[in-house]
């Protein structure tokens, strides 16, 4: 499914890719998503049209208690790409919690990890993926199938979102033991798959650096778990 992506590239940000403020108040952690839109801005319209798909930005939201969007009533504390409106809405709340337990470094790599993650449902939309998995989730024959259609939905995310930060890695230097170290940058819903397949297509994405490295939807059912 992942089709003309496949042999893709993620371009740079340029200079100054990851937000210089530290996401520690209300006003810091909006700013630091909206410093964050303005990069994958920048880095995915060229792998995008390379693929032959039309590029357009995405609106976003930052908000801090529960809301109503055409996709539905949103949950505390989590985060979400509406593909009805193509509306990336993000709880500032639940960064200022990881602010809280982990401090500003820890904040600031949650920030990256969920923003670049929703965006990566996006980039699924522009490139008809998540039509496409709208239309296999309508067919499934029950709810198992759907649920591993989700998962593999979820999972492709967080690796499309490794990809952009691997292709920025100057301005993003996430090394691999700071991977091991914060091992509880991992979403924990069912949805998003087994902490241990999380794992897998983040490296995935680091090690192979373009968006061919997260096809999830050709991927056997014990790599989608």
């Amino acid at each position: 499914m992942l089709g003309r992506l496949d042999g893709a590239q993620v371009g740079s940000s340029g200079r100054g890719a990851k937000p210089q403020v530290q996401p520690t108040n209300p006003n810091a952690v909006n700013e630091f998503y909206n410093g964050l839109l303005k990069c994958l801005n920048r880095g995915w319209p060229a792998a995008i049209a390379a693929a032959g798909y039309e590029f357009h930005q995405p609106a976003m939201a930052v908000v801090f208690a529960t809301f109503n969007t055409p996709c539905g009533k949103s949950a505390p504390y989590v985060s979400f790409y509406c593909s009805s409106d193509e509306t990336i809405y993000l709880r500032g709340d639940e960064i200022l919690i990881s602010n809280r337990d982990y401090g500003p470094i820890g904040a600031s790599w949650w920030a990256s990890h969920v923003g670049t993650h929703e965006y990566g449902h996006y980039v699924q939309q522009l490139t008809g993926m998540m039509t496409a998995y709208q239309n296999l989730y309508a067919a499934a024959p029950d709810q198992a199938a759907k649920d591993q259609l989700e998962r593999r939905l979820e999972l492709q995310a967080s690796c499309l979102g490794h990809v952009f930060l691997t292709a920025n890695r100057r301005t993003y230097p996430i090394t691999a033991q700071m991977r091991s170290d914060w091992g509880w940058q991992i979403i924990k819903i069912p949805n998003h798959g087994s902490e241990a397949n999380q794992r897998y297509w983040i490296n995935r994405a680091v090690q192979l650096k373009r968006p061919g490295a997260c096809n999830t939807w050709a991927a056997p059912a014990a790599q989608v778990s």
